[in-house]
């Protein structure tokens, strides 16, 4: 008897929850621009300041809708450029959350959060012009060495950083979503991003070879704060249902 009581209340909670909840497969498309953040670098100097980029995003998912708010959920893929030089710089694959409140309504408040890491880029041990901000330059920066006390010989020593990947970008961002029609969305929203990016350093003589060197150099971590502006479209797909409810 206790066993067919567990039974029916399972078999009623999955029709009550199945009333309330519908559950959509959504694709959609963003723009995001990242630049230094303005705030961190006000208060501290702990916090290292990157140069802007331009990523482009692709995701599919779901949008699951209840009673009061839309959760959206996709796995994102997209690929990043140095705005200015419009260089391809990197492959980006990861995950999104999001909250969409006041779901009835034309214009709601969206909240979401975007973690994802570099999978491929096209500046792996490419010379930088400083440690953390992610710039590139064509030549390493260099001197003359004296070799000797009285004015000579001279060799060229050069120096420089050397870009090896970004394994993590992430960030939380807030704003405005306009519901067009059904299913069909714009959202604007800004936020705050955080980026670890790994470099190596090294020192060589003219005619040494620095991809030696580099081999047993260990790698150097950096910690970026960014600020993100980001404009997306969404299309949530009608699935055919007797008793789901309408967004």
């Amino acid at each position: 008897m206790k066993r067919v009581l567990i039974l029916f209340i399972f078999i009623f909670l999955c029709n009550n929850l199945k009333a309330q909840v519908e559950v959509r497969p959504m694709v959609g498309v963003s723009e995001q621009f990242s630049m230094y953040n303005i705030i961190t670098t006000l208060i501290t100097d702990k916090i290292e300041e990157p140069i802007p980029r331009l990523q482009t995003f692709k995701k599919v998912g779901v949008l699951i809708s209840t009673k009061k708010v839309n959760h959206l959920i996709s796995g994102i893929y997209g690929f990043e450029l140095i705005p200015g030089d419009w260089k391809y710089l990197s492959h980006l694959l990861g995950i999104s959350y999001g909250t969409r409140f006041q779901k009835d309504k034309k214009f709601g408040f969206i909240l979401s959060i975007n973690g994802y890491s570099q999978i491929h880029n096209n500046y792996h041990l490419t010379f930088m012009r400083n440690e953390y901000d992610g710039s590139f330059i064509i030549k390493p920066q260099s001197y003359k060495l004296n070799l000797g006390s009285h004015g000579g010989p001279y060799i060229t020593h050069y120096y420089s950083h050397f870009y090896i990947s970004t394994p993590f970008v992430g960030g939380v961002l807030a704003g405005v979503d306009y519901k067009v029609f059904d299913g069909f969305h714009i959202n604007l929203s800004v936020g705050f991003g955080m980026r670890i990016m790994k470099t190596k350093y090294a020192e060589w003589n003219e005619g040494d070879d620095y991809y030696k060197k580099l081999e047993t150099t260990p790698e150097k971590t950096h910690y970026l704060s960014t600020m993100d502006f980001e404009l997306g479209v969404s299309y949530a797909i009608p699935m055919k249902s007797g008793g789901g409810s309408k967004e």
